[in-house]
């Protein structure tokens, strides 16, 4: 048995803890997802890769 599968089965029976966002964080997302057109990408991550 490889240690991932081990790990998995020691946490199987947990829940994921869940929370709720604050009203500003849905409403950031909500603007955001509005403003998506207005994206532009960024590859600044790929000079650390």
């Amino acid at each position: 048995m490889n240690s991932k599968h081990v790990l998995i089965k020691d946490v199987e029976t947990e829940e994921y803890p869940v929370f709720k966002a604050s009203a500003e964080v849905e409403e950031a997302a909500r603007q955001a997802l509005k403003e998506i057109d207005k994206a532009i990408a960024n590859d600044f991550l790929s000079n650390y890769t």
